[in-house]
């Protein structure tokens, strides 16, 4: 059996804060679930942990910290599967950012197994041509050429979003922050992707 595995880096304390109080906020109209808060670099299964933890280990010894950017508020196309809109924040797309997320898929992405592809592919069988291509190739919809960094908040739905992004602006914000660690999420269940270790740059 595989296991879900996510590498991501930490958003800054005060983003992290706010995606907990908005979520506490929307909590009966939101579908996210209760992951922590992140900024996916890498999401898929794998066969064991110990191989993908040796690859981000040898990724993360050829960067120094590094500056990125929270460019505030952003809502994500509605989504016509799933009927929800994706509220995050999102993060400025850097070379440095670009680089270490190219760097750690490239190690990673072929240990990964077909479980996440083939869950991808449950919920919708005929992705349009472009995602389907990348699901084959990383087991996600989207490639590190296409990707938008974000820190996830909420899927909510097309009834309540009008009056959530309405109500969520006192949290918009535009802040940088020194990232020095690349992190490993470990999916628990209905607890969602929990930070489990990090690995210093």
């Amino acid at each position: 059996m595989s296991i879900p595995l996510l590498i991501a880096i930490n958003p800054p304390k005060e983003i992290a804060d706010n995606i907990v109080k908005i979520r506490k906020f929307v909590t009966q109209k939101s579908t996210y679930g209760s992951h922590d808060p992140h900024i996916t670099l890498s999401v898929n299964s794998f066969p064991n942990f110990s191989d993908v933890e040796k690859q981000v280990v040898s990724v993360v010894k050829k960067y120094k910290p590094f500056s990125a950017k929270i460019e505030g508020l952003h809502t994500f196309q509605f989504d016509p599967i799933f009927k929800t809109y994706t509220i995050a924040y999102k993060v400025e797309r850097t070379p440095t950012l670009t680089s270490i997320q190219q760097a750690l898929v490239g190690k990673v992405n072929p240990l990964r197994t077909d479980d996440q592809a083939k869950w991808l592919l449950k919920q919708n069988p005929n992705p349009p041509k472009a995602m389907m291509k990348n699901i084959r190739k990383y087991g996600w919809p989207f490639g590190p050429k296409d990707w938008v960094f974000h820190a996830s908040i909420g899927s909510v739905s097309n009834r309540h979003y009008k009056e959530i992004w309405k109500k969520i602006q006192k949290y918009d914000l535009s802040k940088t922050w020194r990232v020095d660690a690349i992190s490993i999420f470990v999916h628990l269940g209905d607890d969602g992707f929990k930070l489990f270790k990090k690995y210093k740059l």
